[in-house]
């Protein structure tokens, strides 16, 4: 061992070579707390900076999520990664929708519909647009006309 695992492990290795009991479980929980945490913690950071949409918007956002919660940052940098790592489909439906959003999540949610739409179009499942209603009146075959008297 060397650097800071050296200096770390010493109280314990003084246990050992003293003959006193080390408990198992409150090694293993400092053990994880002062090594994996951090190491979980900037995986996350680099997951969050790295990440981008590949798939479904949803699978995404899942990711990010995850991501989020173990880094612990503020709103603001959180909104600006996710919203470039998005595909620039559902960006460009985010921004043209021209609101200034005021939470990840109101982010998030408003980036679900947009991919939804957008998926649903590209997998031919769109909503079908209305035929649009001409101006001219139709005529009711069985309604007399006013305008014959």
């Amino acid at each position: 061992m060397m650097d800071y695992a050296a200096t770390w492990s010493q109280p314990y290795l003084m246990r050992i070579f003293k003959a006193k009991g080390v408990v198992f479980d409150e090694f293993l929980d400092d053990f994880s707390s002062i090594f994996l945490h951090q190491n979980h913690q900037h995986y996350a950071e680099v997951s969050l900076q790295s990440l981008r949409q590949t798939r479904t918007v949803s699978a995404y956002t899942q990711e990010f999520k995850s991501n989020a919660r173990t880094v612990g940052w503020a709103n603001t940098p959180l909104m600006s990664l996710y919203q470039h790592g998005l595909k620039e489909n559902v960006q460009l439906a985010l921004v043209m929708r021209n609101i200034e959003f005021t939470s990840l999540q109101t982010m998030q949610a408003m980036a679900l519909k947009a991919g939804q739409k957008i998926e649903g179009i590209q997998n031919g499942r769109a909503t079908p647009i209305p035929p649009a209603s001409s101006s001219a009146p139709t005529n009711d075959p069985n309604s007399m006309e006013l305008s014959s008297f």
